[in-house]
């Protein structure tokens, strides 16, 4: 079942294995960069951490053994960095 999200090319095809840009844990993303700024690292720090997790987040899920887990697309990947910085930056700006 495909699941449209603001226009063809944001799409989330469950189990699909197909790229994907938003997909079900982009908002995990966002919480990631909203947690990141509340526990009082730097922006610098949360975009390194965003991007550090994302380069070893396929090989580190294969390690854990969730074979459920399929392998992102580069897009998703930066969107998903993009997703924390907005947390990050949602935090900081309307949530003191």
């Amino acid at each position: 079942m495909k699941h449209k999200l603001f226009s063809p090319y944001l799409m989330y095809e469950p189990k699909s294995g197909d790229p994907v840009l938003l997909d079900k844990y982009t908002f995990a993303h966002i919480l990631g960069g909203y947690l990141m700024q509340k526990i009082g690292l730097s922006e610098r720090m949360a975009i390194l951490l965003a991007l550090g997790y994302e380069l070893i987040e396929d090989d580190l899920i294969e390690a854990l053994g969730l074979k459920r887990w399929k392998v992102e697309g580069k897009g998703n990947a930066l969107v998903d960095v993009v997703a924390a910085i907005a947390g990050f930056e949602i935090a900081r700006r309307h949530l003191k």
